[in-house]
C-alpha cells in the first residue's frame, strides 16, 4: 500500500500572522452585547450605535482585504435589530408610564370627588 501525502497547509500571510478585521469583530461583539442587554436600554442603544459604525467600517475594510465580511454583516444585522428593539421598548415604556399616570390621576380625582360628596 502507498500512503497518500497530507494535504498542503493553508497559505499564511506574510510574516506568519493571520489577517484579522478588528473593526468587524468589535462591531459583531457590540451587536451581540446590545441584543443581550436589550432590557438595559441605556447600555443597549449606545452599544448598538457604536456596533453599527464599527460594522460599517469593518465591512468597508473587508471589501479591501477580503477578511471579516461575515462578521461585519452579522454585527450590522444584530446592531440594527438591537437598536430597533431598544427604541421600541423605550417608546412602549413611555406609553405605559403615561397610561399609568393618567389612571393614578383618575383615581385621585374620583377619591377627591367622593370626599367632597361626603363632606357636603
Amino acid at each position: 500500500m502507498t500512503e497518500t501525502p497530507p494535504p498542503p497547509a493553508a497559505p499564511q500571510p506574510a510574516g506568519g500572522q493571520q489577517q484579522s478585521n478588528g473593526k468587524a469583530l468589535a462591531g459583531m461583539i457590540l451587536g451581540i452585547a446590545a441584543l443581550a442587554l436589550i432590557c438595559i436600554w441605556w447600555i443597549s442603544i449606545p452599544a448598538a450605535i457604536v456596533g453599527l459604525v464599527l460594522s460599517n467600517l469593518g465591512g468597508k475594510q473587508a471589501k479591501e482585504t477580503g477578511v471579516g465580511k461575515g462578521m461585519a454583516k452579522a454585527g450590522l444585522i444584530m446592531s440594527v435589530i438591537a437598536l430597533a428593539l431598544a427604541v421600541l421598548l423605550v417608546i412602549l415604556g413611555m406609553i405605559g408610564i403615561a397610561i399609568f399616570r393618567s389612571q393614578i390621576e383618575q383615581i385621585d380625582l374620583e377619591q377627591s370627588l367622593a370626599a367632597l360628596r361626603y363632606l357636603a
